[in-house]
């Protein structure tokens, strides 16, 4: 077995025990960590099936900004005299149930796949650079529908700003 293999199946581990940890776990900070943990794992696992450009989003826009700003909100609300914030969990044998149907599932589904009918050799492409192959796509086929979302984007950007003015203008 190669050793990429290994890698693969030890980030794979990872996401499931941080997963696990996430929901068993009553100190939010703990499992914030946790699901940091779990999202970079995600990541070094789209590096494994090739596709870069979503291991680069997977890092900049949920570790770079929800993780961070989760973790910014948990150590900006915790006051001296508190020691650390913890949760309650209600559902947790509900949580855990449903977790285990759906793991028999997929691994039922897994253990019923024909692994035979699958090619075993990558499909030949130009390049595999997934990265440029989209930016090529948005600057050419889908330049219209990209200039519209960014610029959708941007009008809500503004509109949020300017609700965020009045609000504060309110208060003050």
């Amino acid at each position: 077995m190669p050793l990429a293999n290994y890698f693969f199946y030890f980030f794979c581990l990872v996401i499931v025990c941080s997963a696990v940890y996430i929901i068993i776990t009553k100190n939010v900070l703990h499992a914030a960590v946790s699901l940091l943990s779990a999202l970079l794992s995600i990541a070094a696992i789209f590096v494994f099936a090739g596709a870069d450009f979503l291991a680069i989003a997977q890092i900049m826009i949920y570790i770079g900004g929800i993780i961070i700003l989760i973790l910014f909100g948990i150590m900006l609300t915790i006051r001296g005299d508190q020691a650390e914030i913890t949760t309650q969990n209600r559902a947790m044998v509900v949580g855990l149930a449903t977790g285990g149907v759906v793991l028999f599932g997929l691994i039922s589904l897994v253990l019923k796949l024909n692994f035979s009918v699958i090619k075993t050799t990558p499909p030949t492409v130009k390049s595999n650079n997934t990265v440029e192959i989209l930016g090529q796509g948005f600057m050419t086929t889908y330049l219209l529908p990209f200039e519209i979302a960014a610029i959708l984007l941007l009008l809500a950007l503004i509109g949020a700003a300017f609700i965020a003015r009045k609000s504060s203008e309110k208060v003050s």
